[in-house]
């Protein structure tokens, strides 16, 4: 399909040289062609870096999350988090706060209940790791994004 899209203008630029005897139209297209090849793979280098970089344009998977946290009795602040896309299926890191007075079963309970949250809420899950933390530690962190990222009106709509 590709080779077909770039056959035709080359096809076109040489027909037009040949009919007005120059080669300012095959010079164009050519370098027309050439910037389109040139743009297209930028696009491909942006979106292959993007991923193994680990790093995600989806803000969906973080809102996510958030409303996981929110939805379990006991969690609270969900920061620090890291949501990675790895060959189709989603690797997620991150903290939760539950009361300081809550036992190691019940914080354990806490996270396996957000867990579940989220795998209902997100498929192609592969791996959740949940670090509780006691309420109260200022977290400056709200899950990977600043404070003002979470209050803008991309992750608002």
């Amino acid at each position: 399909m590709v080779a077909s899209l770039c056959t035709l203008p080359i096809l076109a630029g040489l027909i037009i040289s040949t009919l007005t005897g120059t080669a300012h139209a095959d010079i164009v297209i050519a370098m027309l062609i050439g910037v389109w090849i040139i743009k297209t793979a930028v696009g491909i280098f942006l979106e292959a870096n993007l991923e193994l970089m680990d790093g995600a344009n989806d803000i969906e998977p973080y809102r996510m999350i958030v409303e996981a946290v929110n939805s379990v009795e006991g969690a609270a602040n969900p920061h620090r988090a890291r949501v990675r896309h790895i060959a189709g299926f989603w690797d997620i890191a991150f903290d939760i706060d539950v009361d300081p007075r809550c036992t190691v079963l019940e914080a354990h309970n806490i996270a396996s209940q957000v867990e579940e949250e989220i795998k209902r809420r997100l498929e192609n899950v592969f791996d959740i790791m949940i670090h509780v933390e006691p309420q109260g530690d200022d977290a400056d962190e709200i899950f990977g994004l600043s404070e003002d990222a979470m209050r803008s009106e991309k992750f608002d709509s």
